[in-house]
């Protein structure tokens, strides 16, 4: 509540409130110590992806026998003992990320994998922390009402480049257009992932399924086929990224390949439950550019229907991407249930027609508007045909939702699989 009475009187962006930000950073980095200072610390900054990646570099660095430790906006990891990151944000607050950064430290960590926002780049919430590698996964529309437009999200995350050590290397999405405005701010070495054959790492060709993906890659004239339980397209470009990750910090490319097959999902990142006649997918996707990622490639593996369940965030968050979503929902979907997705204090009933103001008349006969998200997942599920995949939007491996200022605990997964196995289908 407090919160709530505060931000209608003190701005996001503040000077005061941006310096008091900064100095509480300094503070707590002081106060324990400045923890990272001994780790090789990997930071990961874009759109969408970072969670993934930081999954997938952090499986990776503890199968080479690294003592490794990641956070990031699902989960977090101390040397092999890992935790649900409950919190609701990528990068904690000074308070509790120094607290954890020196528990990280206490247990050896050698490698520190980071996800770094443009909140936590404008508030300084990094203060003192340094990083031997930052990879960017993407740019896309987010958190544009925090940051007053993309152009100002976009500079906050080319900012981190700062805080890149002298001999360290930034890697980079080369598809990605905004990668060139990244690259011209950078000092040390840059290192890119894509389609050309300009890249250290080439995407050259690849095979796609809900069981798998395999994929041909070249790297220093050399081609290698490579396979994973990982799925999308998207995801292998963030394997390439760990790929050339690895090799910065070993140089030991063919061997570190092995990781690539024994790569894990994600949690709530293309996370895939099957029951005898249909498959459910649970994904973060929160914005236009993650939506249509997601829902362009399960589009092309259904052998059924494809039905959606999302809604969008409230809390005044990036209004202007409800009616994009919507669109791009309209594009792919056979039926839509728009539902809630952390209103925080506004109402779910405006959220809902912002994201159908982006719909045509036709696609609104194949929607059901079900505001309370539970009884959306039990109505979907009821609506399923054979072979029909649904595909549960926005909340990802979150066990939480938030209404007004509560945190309620909240599993669409655990909620799915008891509907499995309830109707021993």
């Amino acid at each position: 509540m407090f919160k709530t009475v505060l931000k209608k009187f003190v701005s996001d962006e503040s000077k005061l409130l941006l310096f008091y930000h900064n100095l509480k950073s300094y503070f707590f980095a002081t106060l324990y110590g400045f923890p990272t200072n001994n780790m090789y610390v990997v930071a990961v900054t874009g759109t969408n992806g970072k969670t993934s990646t930081c999954n997938l570099l952090y499986q990776a660095y503890k199968h080479l026998g690294v003592k490794v430790s990641m956070l990031s906006t699902v989960n977090y990891s101390i040397c092999g003992d890992e935790y649900e990151n409950k919190n609701k944000m990528s990068t904690l607050p000074a308070n509790k990320l120094f607290a954890l950064l020196r528990k990280m430290k206490k247990a050896d960590t050698e490698v520190l994998i980071i996800e770094a926002t443009s909140h936590a780049a404008v508030q300084g919430r990094l203060n003192s922390i340094k990083f031997d590698q930052l990879v960017f996964t993407n740019l896309g529309q987010d958190h544009l009402e925090y940051h007053g437009g993309f152009e100002a999200y976009k500079q906050a995350k080319i900012s981190l480049t700062k805080k890149l050590k002298k001999d360290s290397v930034f890697i980079y999405n080369s598809f990605d257009d905004h990668s060139v405005d990244f690259v011209s701010q950078i000092k040390s070495r840059s290192l890119s992932f894509g389609y050309e054959n300009s890249d250290n790492i080439a995407l050259n060709s690849y095979d796609l399924s809900l069981e798998g993906s395999t994929f041909n890659i070249s790297f220093n004239n050399k081609k290698y086929q490579l396979s994973t339980q990982i799925l999308g397209l998207y995801n292998i470009l963030n394997i390439m990224a760990v790929l050339i990750s690895l090799d910065v910090y070993n140089n030991q490319f063919q061997k570190n390949l092995d990781v690539v097959s024994n790569f894990k999902p994600v949690p709530g990142r293309l996370d895939v439950l099957k029951s005898k006649n249909n498959t459910f997918i649970f994904d973060y996707a929160h914005d236009t550019s993650g939506l249509y990622n997601l829902l362009s490639f399960v589009s092309e593996q259904k052998s059924g229907r494809l039905i959606l369940l999302f809604g969008c965030v409230g809390g005044g968050r990036d209004k202007s991407k409800r009616p994009l979503m919507g669109e791009v929902a309209s594009k792919f979907a056979d039926y839509m249930f728009i539902t809630n997705d952390d209103p925080y204090w506004e109402d779910p009933e405006e959220i809902i027609s912002h994201i159908l103001a982006g719909m045509h008349s036709e696609s609104l006969k194949k929607v059901e508007k079900i505001v309370d998200r539970e009884k959306a997942i039990l109505a979907a599920f009821d609506f399923l045909k054979p072979n029909d995949v649904l595909v549960l939007a926005g909340k990802g491996g979150e066990k939480v939702t938030i209404i007004g200022d509560k945190k309620i605990d909240f599993d669409e997964k655990e909620i799915v699989s008891n509907l499995i196995s309830n109707h021993g289908s």
